[in-house]
């Protein structure tokens, strides 16, 4: 089938503390794809952007050579607007970086095809995420909705009825250890949801000591 007839999965990652998965079709342009990832981080679209290859914060400048950009900044045929997805990225497995890019420096989101299926959307747009944004400010009463969130996308199994309940449950029988091991995103959501009621008052107690708060 031809690929712009299909959908793309695509797994954007900032450093290691967030994941998202946007859905977009073969035939939507890479100036939707960036507009959903922003979205999806709840960055605004106030600065220039690009997908760029093999660029990281720390080995320099992007090479502006090679990549697709940003309308505004886009020169000859390399604008956003004028590639789809398809064609830029047609196979699985395809890394590529969506670079934000600032006067003194760019802020970059590592991205990879996860998925490819044989039909098309007409939703692009987050389907997925893990880890909190790190644009913003964190609201704490968030918290308890994060952390049912946070449990429902994780591996371990906290599926059955009522994901919320047993997730607390099965935090609440974890020793200081234990906590101490959860991953990063869960942990953050569960140090953040004390004091809203969601653990008992000695499970609190354990929390605090594990993460020494």
């Amino acid at each position: 089938m031809d690929t712009l007839k299909k959908s793309y999965y695509i797994r954007i990652a900032f450093r290691d503390m967030a994941v998202r998965i946007i859905r977009v079709s073969g035939s939507d342009n890479l100036f939707t794809l960036a507009r959903a990832i922003m979205a999806a981080f709840e960055t605004e679209y106030d600065t220039p952007f690009a997908f760029i290859p093999d660029f990281t914060e720390t080995n320099g400048k992007p090479d502006f050579e090679h990549g697709y950009f940003d309308p505004r900044i886009a020169k000859d045929n390399n604008s956003c607007n004028d590639v789809t997805v398809a064609e830029a990225y047609p196979n699985m497995e395809d890394k590529f970086m969506f670079v934000k890019i600032f006067n003194d420096g760019a802020l970059s989101f590592d991205c990879r095809v996860t998925d490819i299926f044989d039909r098309t959307t007409t939703k692009p747009g987050l389907i997925q995420e893990i880890g909190r944004t790190p644009f913003g400010d964190s609201d704490k009463r968030e918290d308890l909705k994060y952390i049912r969130k946070i449990m429902l996308l994780h591996p371990i199994d906290f599926r059955p009825d009522d994901p919320a309940r047993l997730a607390v449950e099965e935090i609440s029988s974890m020793d200081e250890g234990e906590l101490q091991d959860l991953p990063y995103d869960i942990a953050s959501a569960v140090t953040g949801a004390i004091g809203y009621g969601l653990f008992s008052e000695d499970v609190e107690e354990r929390i605090k000591r594990a993460f020494n708060l």
